[in-house]
């Protein structure tokens, strides 16, 4: 049985301390509902506490409190939980703050760009979406130091948190009639982009500059922000995006979301979705570890899912139907061996069939047998891979991960960027510690290609994009479907491997 697909990058993840400030010397920024200081900004509030007739429901704006001046110490994680891996023990909430009242964001504002931010001139703005399966993850992972040193300090950081797991990606038709909100860590997410283009100014940034960037869920939330409302409400809050691995498995069948928030009720001794609301923040979260962590219908049902609101169908559909916001100037990746991360937890023993069967267990049988004797048929001379564990690996590749990149260049005409890193093992989660490489990392085995990433990171959020003066030319993706590959000897241009037929039957959501 597959219970696997996020909870292997979620231990790709590494805590790094919160940045954090308290000194009467600090400056303040004045944000109107609140005062803040410091030039790194943690922890500000932008939203209030999900919590009560707002737990399930759309974030809203946070309460005015100017009474003093905000120093940025509060701000726990949202409720996490990870998915039990077989034979393993699972992690979920092990040491670390947590709270419902997590809605949060930090934003980290280089000295030069802060000084001038009463002047004419705006800085660009990187706004990071943390990955961790929808059940996992935090603003405060990862340092972004390393990152904004490469852009010679030109870019503005902002990081935050969303709500996660039964908090954030409950579904379902009763949840949805009883008032529930499905999706609401995407609503999260929109509404601190909605933060960032109203108040990144009063930091010196520019709201029509803001590159949002994210990996694995993170990457995936940024396409469906692309695609939300099918494209209805015109511009996204953000001009580019960066998507990494854009790690997702559709979630459209209604029996598994349904069984699965009467099995959270269950386990709150509840009747209806009224009753969740008003059980305690600690069996709420009790409920959620249970949920995701022992649940083996839980990388099924807790993820995005189609609702007809904010998820209006499948992205794939939606990109091909050309339903989503066509002004963002886009970049994408991916890793050479995505599936590796996820198949490592595959039970030895088990046969590609069973294997498929449970990953999609709402497919056809016939569906099925073309998957398994056409799409990816045993290993043979003929085939892109010579054992099961090759074949293993890449069609949990595409039809997770790569079939989302090569779907995100076709629906933009192939007009975009886009790299692969291949350095061994070019595993999914692994671009991660490139992205915000800071010195030795036992996770980055080639630094040089980690400055170059960040440099063409940097360029791209900068100017739009990926070139500098001691870059190599960065090719658009085209009809050529070129990517900038990034291995142990360097960086140079290559066909994408993604850009197959494979691919294109994932996205074309055949088996849906």
């Amino acid at each position: 049985m597959l219970i696997i697909w996020f909870q292997t990058l979620l231990t790709l993840c590494y805590c790094l301390p919160a940045r954090s400030a308290s000194n009467d010397s600090l400056p303040i920024v004045d944000l109107g509902y609140n005062i803040q200081r410091a030039t790194s900004y943690n922890n500000i509030r932008y939203a209030a506490a999900p919590t009560g007739d707002l737990r399930f429901a759309a974030p809203v704006a946070p309460a005015w409190n100017r009474s003093y001046v905000q120093e940025g110490t509060y701000g726990p994680q949202c409720p996490q939980a990870t998915y039990s891996v077989p034979n393993g023990p699972n992690a979920a909430g092990a040491n670390l703050t947590q709270s419902e009242d997590c809605l949060f964001l930090d934003v980290i504002v280089p000295k030069a760009i802060f000084d001038r931010r009463s002047g004419p001139s705006r800085a660009p703005v990187l706004v990071w979406i943390h990955g961790g399966g929808f059940t996992n993850g935090a603003k405060n992972l990862y340092n972004p130091s390393g990152l904004l040193a490469r852009g010679d300090n030109k870019a503005i950081f902002i990081a935050f948190n969303y709500r996660l797991g039964t908090l954030g990606f409950m579904s379902g038709p009763s949840f949805q009639s009883e008032g529930g909100l499905a999706n609401t860590g995407l609503y999260d997410q929109r509404f601190a982009l909605e933060w960032v283009q109203k108040y990144v100014e009063y930091f010196g940034g520019d709201p029509r500059r803001v590159t949002v960037f994210g990996e694995s869920a993170g990457a995936s939330s940024i396409l469906h922000q692309i695609t939300a409302f099918g494209g209805s409400q015109g511009s996204p809050p953000f001009s580019q995006a960066l998507i990494q691995s854009p790690a997702f498995k559709p979630i459209t069948g209604n029996s598994m979301k349904e069984a699965s928030f009467q099995a959270y009720l269950s386990t709150l001794n509840c009747k209806n979705l009224t009753c969740a609301k008003q059980k305690s923040e600690v069996l709420i979260m009790a409920a959620n570890v249970a949920a995701v962590g022992h649940n083996l219908s839980g990388p099924k049902v807790f993820g995005v899912a189609t609702d007809g609101i904010i998820v209006p169908d499948l992205p794939g559909n939606l990109l091909q139907y050309k339903a989503f916001s066509h002004d963002v100037n886009l970049m994408t990746s991916h890793t050479s061996n995505e599936g590796l991360s996820f198949s490592v937890a595959v039970p030895t023993g088990t046969s590609f069939e069973a294997l498929l069967a449970s990953v999609y267990p709402e497919m056809a049988p016939s569906t099925l047998s073309y998957v398994s004797e056409t799409l990816y048929p045993a290993p043979s001379p003929g085939t892109p891979y010579n054992s099961d564990s090759d074949r293993i690996n890449l069609f949990l590749s595409e039809s997770i991960v790569t079939a989302n990149n090569y779907g995100l260049a076709r629906a933009f005409n192939n007009s975009i960027y886009s790299y692969m890193l291949s350095i061994p093992p070019g595993q999914h989660g692994q671009d991660v510690f490139y992205t915000f490489y800071d010195g030795p990392n036992p996770y980055v085995t080639n630094s040089t290609v980690a400055i170059i990433m960040q440099k063409y990171i940097n360029a791209f959020a900068i100017t739009g994009k990926p070139e500098g003066k001691d870059l190599s030319i960065f090719p658009k993706y085209g009809s050529a479907s070129m990517v900038m590959n990034m291995d142990s000897s360097g960086v140079s241009p290559v066909i994408d491997p993604a850009a197959n037929e494979r691919c294109e039957w994932w996205q074309d959501a055949l088996y849906y």
